[in-house]
This record gives C-alpha cells, sequence and structure tokens, in this order.
C-alpha cells in the first residue's frame, strides 16, 4: 500500500484531509508502454478547529498510534492547517468521552 494524504482543505470552517492509496504500473510492450492506475480512499482526517477525528474508509474510528503508522505525520499536517496546534486524539481516545 503506498498511502499519502490529499489536502487538508478548509469547507464550511472544518479542515478535512483524505488519505488516499494510489499505485502506477507500467510495461514495456515492443515498442510500446502499457501503464495501469489505481486510487482508492483509506481515511478521511476531520478537523474541527479543536479535535481530530480520523475514519477508515468503511466508517470505523483510526487511533492515533494507527494513524501515524498509516501516514506519518498526517495528524500534525491537518492541526498545523487548522491553526490548532498539538493534536487532541479523537473523541474515542479520551477517558470518559463517548
Amino acid at each position: 500500500m503506498n498511502v499519502k494524504m490529499e489536502g487538508p482543505r478548509r469547507v464550511a470552517g472544518i479542515w478535512v484531509a483524505a488519505l488516499v492509496d494510489s499505485q502506477v504500473t507500467a510495461e514495456a510492450l515492443g515498442p510500446a508502454v502499457a501503464a495501469v492506475g489505481h486510487k482508492a480512499p483509506v481515511a478521511v482526517l476531520i478537523h474541527d478547529g479543536t479535535t481530530l477525528d480520523a475514519f477508515a474508509a468503511d466508517g470505523s474510528r483510526i487511533r492515533p498510534r494507527a494513524l501515524e503508522k498509516l501516514c506519518p505525520g498526517a495528524a500534525e499536517r491537518v492541526s498545523a492547517a487548522a491553526g490548532a496546534g498539538p493534536v487532541t486524539p479523537p473523541r474515542s481516545s479520551r477517558p470518559g468521552a463517548r
């Protein structure tokens, strides 16, 4: 998997970024070249100015350590774009959160 972040972009006061898996392969076929590309969503990151939430393509939450492993620095880049400073863990990771 080759995960890259697209964005973040500001939409109605909320910062959104997408993590995508993109791959391109090419083969030489005599005098011609054949290429195939693939791009699929992996996750979406949403920052409301206070909290960063990350969701996998299936809708499940992604915990901070898993997000960092998936795309190192993505949480920090979205938080910096939102002007929020350090990353606040997703609500599901905070003690007493629902």
